[in-house]
């Protein structure tokens, strides 16, 4: 019902002739750039610079997976010269409510369109189930070419830029080659080839880019997952048959299956970061994808310890 009202919404400020966000670049003269969530409106924000005005929907500390827009959000999204999405399934309002706004599909970037990814082969199983992993980002090889798609389209919209662009995204490109390639020496440097979770799982790409094996207490990654008591009983086997000394959990978590495993096995608690969205002080500290990501690599750097 919300999503309807918003569409109604938007269709009645065509018609009246208002605007709640889309004339952003007519009065400053920037290009206008909206972002779905964190991964896609930092990436934007590297190569742009201060030559785009962009607008990230999912504020930070929100839960991103029951988003819905706002009507000044969707009108936003309307009046993009840029819109940038996930392409899954969690982000589901999209279609309708960019297709209701008139939003031409070559204004779309989708971060599945980038990496390669389809909405049917983003699965993945942890030995008990099957679910989707949207998280495409986590891996800093897919944050490359993302930041290079950015980089291409930006430079399509404002061809007088371009040089601007390349040069701005050669910078953050050599960055996060640069955290991959540390990441991958810890993983060859590691005693083990294991990460647990004593939480949901949003690091596929992420596990597959170093070729580590993975368990966790809650199957999946979506916000809906519970852990059973079997599955919390299988991780505490593991990590006390394999001495794992790091049990992660993931953010905006109560990190209470987490807490449970380490109670019974004396394993350490850490955070591992998926970027899905960030905290408000994170936000206005000017934290970035690679100052995330590089938590995340000193706190693998010690679970495969």
């Amino acid at each position: 019902m919300k999503k309807i009202l918003i569409v109604f919404t938007i269709i009645s400020l065509f018609l009246t002739g208002c605007s709640l966000g889309g004339d952003n670049t007519k009065e400053s003269g920037k290009i206008s750039i909206v972002a779905t969530i964190f991964p896609q409106y930092d990436l934007a924000r590297a190569v742009a610079g201060d030559k785009a005005d962009i607008i990230l929907l999912i504020k930070p500390g929100n839960e991103a997976h029951s988003y819905d827009p706002t009507p000044k959000e969707a009108a936003a999204i309307s009046g993009a010269d840029l819109f940038i999405c996930t392409g899954s399934e969690s982000e589901g309002w999209v279609e309708a409510v960019a297709d209701s706004a008139g939003l031409s599909r070559e204004k779309w970037l989708t971060l599945f369109s980038l990496c390669g990814v389809s909405e049917t082969e983003h699965g993945h199983g942890h030995g008990h189930g099957h679910d989707l992993d949207e998280h495409v980002w986590t891996s800093p090889l897919n944050a490359v070419l993302i930041t290079e798609g950015i980089r291409d389209r930006l430079s399509e919209i404002d061809p007088e830029n371009k040089d601007y662009y390349y040069a701005n995204a050669e910078k953050y490109v050599n960055e996060l080659k640069k955290l991959d390639a540390e990441i991958e020496e810890i993983v060859e440097n590691g005693k083990r080839k294991t990460v647990v979770f004593g939480d949901r799982f949003p690091a596929r790409y992420f596990a597959e880019r170093y070729s580590l094996s993975y368990l966790s207490a809650i199957p999946g990654c979506s916000a809906d997952s519970e852990a059973s008591s079997s599955d919390i009983a299988a991780v505490i086997e593991k990590v006390k048959a394999e001495e794992i000394p790091v049990v992660f959990y993931i953010e905006f978590s109560n990190g209470k299956t987490a807490d449970i495993i380490t109670e019974a096995t004396g394993a350490k608690k850490l955070l591992f970061h998926s970027l899905h969205n960030v905290s408000m002080e994170d936000f206005e500290n000017g934290k970035t994808y690679v100052d995330i990501m590089k938590t995340n690599r000193d706190n693998l750097k010690e679970a495969l310890s």
